[in-house]
């Protein structure tokens, strides 16, 4: 049973690869009548037609599509920079405004507090077309520059071996649809057809794999990312900082004595509670002891 399956799929997809040929349908059809056995042999003259012409195929696609150079390189840049100014908010605000005007946008940012300054971290994603010119304009916003580095990653070798997989499995998905046509109107078994399109349906879920994974890369390498950490500057940080107020003093003095006669009232709390009874306890023992010792005789006087 399974090798006449075999054979019936296989002459199934002769008829679909020639179809402009007169005589294979009809051998095609004599052999499905006559069983597996007279079927072979035509499965056998129908690989040996379809393989010189994919050879052939395959020869003349490799050479024309093997030049000697790519035409374009995908290359994925990233730069971090990290940049003291004179005002972090302002800065931020400075980098937001000139990532709009590249035609880019904020990836992300983070702003806290390091004691008295603030410190910032954003992330920008800009077309790599123009990471040169906007690294340029960042480095002009900042008083002084602590560290700047631009990274690229080439993924032209993974592009091409994804394009060439999308092309191997369009073209196999064809070949399945077809197959799966000529299926449905030569065998009429529904085990057949449910084997066609359970690997029509795998054929088609890796392509759309392919597909997303290419696309990502294109994304990656037409968008470059550059992190920027903001930090004020020593030296321009304003030597006036927030002036002394009374009402603030009076506020801090009034809760450290409330804490001081907190602390003091704890202990005297504690002292009346629990060393009271055991002051207690201990004077009575002594008064105990020495009423003992007087009731005591004197013992024998010695010669």
């Amino acid at each position: 049973m399974r090798r006449t399956t075999f054979a019936v799929l296989a002459v199934a997809a002769g008829l679909a690869g020639c179809s402009g040929s007169d005589a294979a349908p009809e051998m095609a059809a004599d052999s499905v009548s006559g069983g597996a056995d007279a079927a072979m042999p035509a499965v056998a003259e129908f690989a040996a037609m379809r393989q010189a012409p994919r050879a052939e195929g395959a020869s003349a696609s490799a050479s024309a599509a093997s030049p000697a150079a790519p035409a374009a390189r995908m290359i994925v840049r990233s730069a971090d920079l990290a940049l003291q100014v004179a005002d972090v908010r302002r800065a931020m605000e400075q980098v937001t405004t000139l990532t709009a005007a590249v035609n880019g946008f904020l990836g992300g940012s983070r702003q806290w507090r390091d004691g008295e300054a603030t410190r910032a971290t954003m992330t920008l994603r800009v077309p790599a077309a123009r990471l040169d010119s906007t690294l340029a304009q960042l480095r002009r916003l900042a008083v002084r520059v602590d560290n700047e580095s631009v990274s690229g990653e080439d993924v032209t070798r993974q592009a091409v071996d994804l394009s060439a997989q999308l092309t191997n499995l369009r073209a196999t998905e064809t070949e399945l649809r077809a197959l799966l046509t000529t299926v449905r109107q030569k065998t009429q078994r529904a085990s057949d057809v449910l084997e066609v399109h359970a690997e029509l349906a795998r054929v088609r879920g890796e392509i759309e794999t392919r597909t997303a994974e290419l696309q990502s890369l294109t994304q990656l390498a037409a968008l470059s990312t550059i992190t920027v950490s903001l930090a004020p500057d020593g030296v321009a940080a304003p030597l006036v900082t927030e002036g002394w107020q009374a009402r603030g003093v009076w506020r801090d003095a009034t809760r450290a004595l409330l804490a001081t006669g907190r602390g003091i009232a704890t202990v005297g709390i504690w002292a009346l509670v629990y060393g009271a009874p055991l002051l207690l306890s201990a004077a009575t023992l002594m008064f105990a002891w020495r009423r003992i010792r007087r009731r005591r005789p004197d013992g024998p006087a010695v010669a």
